[in-house]
């Protein structure tokens, strides 16, 4: 029997907080959880200031692969 083929699926992840719709203050420290299926190899958390319309700036780039919080 021939091997299976190794399908590439693509990592899920879920913000958990903040969830959208909050005012944060500039300057203000926040906790960023989320979770995650798959393999992650890094993250990059990025910032959107439209409802999610974009996501113009970086905050951080890249997180590694572990934790799955970031204040």
């Amino acid at each position: 029997m021939p091997p299976m083929p190794i399908r590439d699926h693509q990592p899920t992840v879920t913000l958990r907080a903040p969830v959208g719709g909050e005012n944060l203050l500039a300057g203000g420290l926040y906790d960023v959880t989320w979770s995650a299926t798959g393999t992650v190899d890094h993250y990059r958390l990025k910032l959107s200031t439209d409802s999610g319309a974009t996501f113009p700036t970086t905050v951080v780039d890249p997180l590694g692969p572990s934790p799955l919080h970031w204040t």
